[in-house]
């Protein structure tokens, strides 16, 4: 594990060069909750992948509007349990994923992931299906707070 030192004055330089952006931290990366943990007092947000992920950020009394959602390919229990513990941030890629949010979490905040070429192939949508999705979004009237 990184040193704890050495992350909470990268957190200072991040707040110092990039105040208006939040940073979520990907928990399946390393969930040690001393780390979770020290990144919750730094005021991070966190992206979870997993119900359990959820649960584990939850567990170290951050605020569950500042826990994103992310998996590419939610199961639908696992999208209602969000609802459920008062998580929104929900991000999609694609249509069959809008429909799961909208039918087992139509409040939620839906953020979507555009391709970038970091992420592997199957992850993000391209320009023009994301045009698509926003439209979709509007017709199922889901709330679309952003894109990542």
């Amino acid at each position: 594990m990184a040193d704890l030192d050495e992350i909470y004055l990268r957190h200072l330089d991040w707040k110092k060069h990039l105040p208006r952006v939040d940073p979520f931290y990907a928990v399946k990366s390393n969930h040690d909750v001393v780390l979770l943990k020290l990144l919750a007092h730094l005021g991070a947000g966190f992206d979870c992948s997993s119900k359990c992920e959820i649960e584990r950020v939850l567990e170290c009394h951050v605020e569950p509007d500042r826990i994103t959602y992310a998996n590419p390919s939610k199961q639908a229990s696992f999208i209602r349990y969000a609802g459920e513990v008062g998580v929104k941030k929900i991000v999609f890629d694609n249509e069959y994923e809008l429909q799961k949010i909208r039918e087992n979490h139509p409040n939620a905040e839906c953020i979507l992931r555009i391709k970038a070429k970091s992420l592997p192939a199957k992850f993000g949508a391209d320009i023009d299906t994301s045009t698509e999705l926003i439209a979709k979004c509007i017709q199922l009237n889901l709330n679309l707070i952003g894109i990542c």
